[in-house]
């Protein structure tokens, strides 16, 4: 069966500031600009000033979006100015760039050990928050579209915008400065979860980017902090975190990502195509270019006048998005919410370049699955409060590279807190080398929720149970003895 995925008729969101004022929605678009214009000019982002004689001037871009609540209701038209980060030079106009990003199974862990202790679960958000941290390097910008600055100006930039290299480092700097302020602590596995442990002062804050989930008995009190440094939306009780549904019940609470199933199914036109239960067909897809895609073919066996080719081949990302769909879309679903696509994930995006329709009808496959469970959910809370690791590995898998797929999953209690599909970085033997390397790899995330837990209650949680289905590996890790058929196993699998 052949089917293209076709994109929606639904309103689109415009992709620069020509076709936001061409828009329908064009006086909603412009609100959303002047508001964004205004937060700048109120906090001294930047003060007007004639081009310097000799500077580097970067171009900015207008990022438009719309924010639903998590029952699909349009809540804000967005409206975000960028700089074009991608012309910065180093040395010249950034330095430093590196910033920590939170981990959903730490945020998991935080809601577990809420939901568990009765805690309140509230949200916030920060409003322009990259716009808060100082920038140490000069920077000018061009006037951006829909700013009115006389003819021979530009815009001397005093604090990050969005776009930036440095900005995500400047704005978790100010963050993390602000936590200090208030004897907060970063968990050492989790830089983005700040602690707070003394009687009385529980407090559990998870932050991705702008985001706050505030996990405590009294959130009022944290909200009347921050509220005092930065400027911020004050959702209430988490309903919806980073596009995940949170249902709360007496002693657990749900996460899923319903809402988000069905913008992707509006916007390919799925709502009505027929269902499957699995979400990968084997050996439907292999790694790098279809060879059946004699376009692609045709381009590879081209001639190259210096013996090398530099070009690869890709896929044009078509108004359909159909790249986006075979890769960020369904990662974002395996990360957050749907454990069913754990394998089919890390599989399709090595096909993300292949130009040929089986990768289409894999992706078209796994949305198709995603349709069929969308209203499934992950349970947050409860249970014998035990963490157990259950490991698996399928051997020699991969029909292109003989490489083995370690999958694994953590739960505490009757809490999921992580999960994972991967192929593994050298080619086993044996089955017993498979199972064992994937021993190896769930060692070190038992270590890394022992750390994250011991912030976290400043209690141990060993030992962990991790269990595994094959019971050569399993003897092989109690009693490493080197023998003909094990003995080429790297020395690095026994830390085990």
């Amino acid at each position: 069966m052949a089917m293209a995925i076709q994109p929606s008729t639904a309103p689109s969101i415009p992709r620069t500031y020509r076709s936001a004022m061409a828009s329908p929605e064009a006086l909603d678009w412009t609100l959303a600009i002047q508001l964004e214009l205004l937060a700048m000019d109120r906090l001294g982002v930047w003060s007007i000033v004639p081009i310097p004689a000799v500077c580097h001037l970067l171009g900015t871009i207008w990022v438009f979006c719309k924010k639903y609540a998590a029952n699909g209701n349009l809540v804000k038209f967005k409206a975000r100015l960028c700089a074009q980060g991608s012309a910065q030079q180093e040395g010249i106009d950034f330095t430093e760039t590196y910033a920590p990003t939170s981990c959903l199974a730490a945020l998991r862990t935080a809601l577990t050990v809420g939901i568990n202790a009765s805690m309140d679960i509230h949200q916030m958000d920060v409003r322009n928050a990259f716009l808060n941290g100082k920038l140490d390097e000069e920077i000018y910008l061009r006037c951006p579209s829909g700013l009115k600055a006389p003819p021979g100006t530009c815009l001397k930039l005093h604090k990050s915008i969005y776009g930036l290299k440095q900005a995500p480092r400047v704005w978790y700097n100010k963050l993390s400065a602000f936590f200090d302020s208030i004897n907060f602590v970063s968990s050492p596995a989790d830089p983005c979860l700040f602690i707070s442990r003394p009687p009385g002062w529980e407090f559990l804050v998870h932050v991705y980017v702008d985001d706050m989930a505030i996990i405590s008995h009294d959130v009022a009190r944290f909200k009347k902090l921050v509220n005092d440094f930065f400027l911020m939306d004050n959702l209430g009780p988490a309903d919806s975190l980073l596009g995940m549904k949170i249902k709360r019940h007496k002693d657990f609470l749900t996460l899923s990502q319903e809402q988000y199933v069905s913008e992707l199914l509006t916007k390919y036109n799925l709502q009505s195509s027929q269902t499957v239960s699995t979400p990968m067909v084997p050996n439907t897809c292999t790694a790098g270019i279809n060879r059946s895609n004699t376009a692609a073919r045709a381009v590879l066996e081209q001639p190259c006048s210096t013996g090398v080719r530099t070009d690869t081949v890709r896929p044009k990302r078509e108004p359909t998005g159909r790249t986006d769909l075979s890769d960020r879309s369904r990662l974002v679903l395996c990360n957050r919410s749907q454990e069913l696509i754990g394998q089919a994930c890390p599989t399709r995006r090595q096909c993300c370049l292949d130009l040929a329709s089986d990768e289409e009808m894999a992706a078209f496959n796994n949305l198709n699955v995603s349709y069929r469970t969308k209203d499934y959910a992950i349970r947050i809370g409860g249970g014998d409060k035990v963490f157990r690791i259950y490991t698996d590995a399928d051997w020699a898998n991969c029909s292109e590279t003989c490489r083995s797929y370690s999958g694994y999953l953590v739960t505490w209690g009757d809490s999921i807190i992580a999960w994972k599909a991967k192929k593994q970085a050298t080619v086993s033997t044996l089955t017993t080398e498979a199972e064992y390397c994937a021993l190896y790899d769930r060692v070190h995330e038992a270590i890394w929720l022992q750390s994250l837990m011991q912030s976290i209650t400043g209690a141990s949680i060993y030992p962990i149970d991790i269990f595994t289905n094959n019971q050569a590996a399993l003897a092989l890790s109690r009693n490493p003895l080197a023998n003909q058929r094990t003995k080429h196993i790297d020395v690095k699998f026994h830390f085990i």
